[in-house]
């Protein structure tokens, strides 16, 4: 761990990426050789796996800056928007950001190596009523072959998950749920499995994903046995660091939010534009975003949190960072990344 958090954080995911090779390697013989059986060496592959998954991989340095710092830098991206770009003030501003990038650079992803993330102190975390479930494709073996390490206070145990083609699955799952179709099949092939190995004590869960199934909300899906969704018996986070459950608050306390969405992709007057979504390709209008945002904005009025509300024509790159420095900040919009 030390070795790893010595070098510079392009060569850290090359080592990484070599150690999940193996990592996995190991998992699928844990599957096809039974030594999952062995409580000792399921341990230990567990306890790999938890230290990878602990690696901030994405380095989140926005993430590691104290309020002071952080403060700074939406200050300095606010001043930007109001200045002309032929502007000797603009050129000033420029260079003070390119400087804060530099020192933004140098912040890096660490693992702990004095007390990194283990089973026993994750164990220790958990509550009686909770339950930590990381759920792994196993590529170089089936890309449709799933399972998923499940642990509590007071057990260990793994679960395979069901066999099939799961992207006609994720296709299905999300037709149903645009059609609002009644979904037959979702819950029997995403969930089943992980619900009868769950004790019944356990009605709070935190989950990693991997793969596809990052692209399922366990939370929305109908139990036709129940005859109620996963959401009303169970209370699902989703973690991508299993080291935040150590940290774990339900109890935020927060008195500020800025609620984004429903962006004018076009650039012209709201009169103009007809409201259309024929095609992926492109960045389609998101009318149903605007209920979204009014939606959670009059249940955080009810609660007396302050808002700041984005629609179409005032949903722009500067509007958003003069208001994104707050306590609660929800985009609903479309993502894409450039690389």
């Amino acid at each position: 761990l030390n070795t790893i958090n010595d070098l510079s954080f392009e060569n850290q995911i090359e080592v990484l990426k070599s150690l999940a090779v193996s990592l996995e390697l190991l998992e699928i013989s844990g599957i096809q050789n039974s030594f999952y059986q062995d409580p000792n060496k399921l341990r230990e592959i567990v306890e790999f796996r938890l230290v990878l998954d602990d690696f901030d991989k994405y380095n989140s340095r926005l993430l590691n800056l104290s309020d002071e710092q952080a403060d700074k830098y939406f200050e300095l991206l606010n001043q930007r928007y109001n200045l002309n770009s032929d502007d000797g003030e603009y050129l000033e501003l420029k260079q003070k950001i390119n400087e804060f990038d530099i020192f933004q650079q140098s912040i890096k992803s660490q693992i702990s190596s004095t007390k990194p993330i283990t089973l026993d102190n994750l164990q220790e975390n958990l509550l009686n009523h909770q339950a930590y479930i990381r759920i792994l494709q196993l590529r170089r073996n089936n890309h449709d072959k799933f399972h998923a390490f499940l642990i509590t206070k007071s057990e260990l145990k793994v679960i395979q998950l069901n066999e099939g083609s799961i992207t006609d699955q994720v296709s299905y799952y999300h037709r149903q749920s645009v059609k609002k179709a009644d979904d037959k099949n979702s819950f029997s092939f995403f969930f089943d499995e992980i619900q009868k190995s769950l004790p019944s004590h356990i009605n709070e869960l935190f989950i990693k994903n991997d793969s596809d199934y990052n692209n399922i909300n366990f939370e929305a899906i109908w139990n036709p046995e129940r005859e109620k969704y996963v959401f009303d018996y169970l209370k699902i986070n989703y973690v991508e660091r299993p080291s935040s459950i150590l940290n774990y608050n339900d109890s935020f306390e927060f008195n500020n939010a800025f609620l984004f969405g429903n962006p004018n992709f076009y650039g012209n007057s709201e009169e103009n534009i007809e409201l259309k979504s024929s095609v992926r390709s492109g960045l389609n209008l998101l009318p149903y975003t605007k209920t979204e945002i009014e939606s959670i904005n009059r249940i955080l009025l009810e609660n007396d949190i302050q808002t700041v509300v984005s629609d179409f024509n005032d949903s722009t790159e500067g509007y958003f960072y003069t208001h994104a420095n707050a306590n609660i900040l929800h985009i609903a919009t479309h993502g894409f990344y450039i690389d």
